[in-house]
């Protein structure tokens, strides 16, 4: 099965980071499609496809350790090349 994983711009330090998490390829590809162009139809059906594997609003932000010390909201900026595992 292929994967990818979601990317994200701490909005503190600017460091682009992933989360661990390896979600379905082609979940994160569609997901990333319905949040750059809203569509409640694409939405309900991804949610039916994945169900608990499917993030919705939470992906689009996450939080982040800067070097520091101090702590940062990532924003979603899309999403990282395919793995496979």
């Amino acid at each position: 099965m292929k994967y990818r994983q979601y990317e994200y711009k701490c909005k503190r330090c600017s460091e682009v980071f992933t989360e661990r998490d390896l979600r379905p390829a082609e979940m994160v590809e569609w997901h990333i499609r319905i949040i750059s162009i809203p569509d409640e139809f694409e939405e309900r059906a991804i949610k039916n496809e994945y169900g608990k594997d499917y993030l919705g609003d939470i992906a689009k932000s996450s939080f982040h350790e800067c070097k520091d010390g101090g702590y940062g909201i990532g924003e979603l900026i899309g999403c990282g090349a395919e793995e496979e595992e």
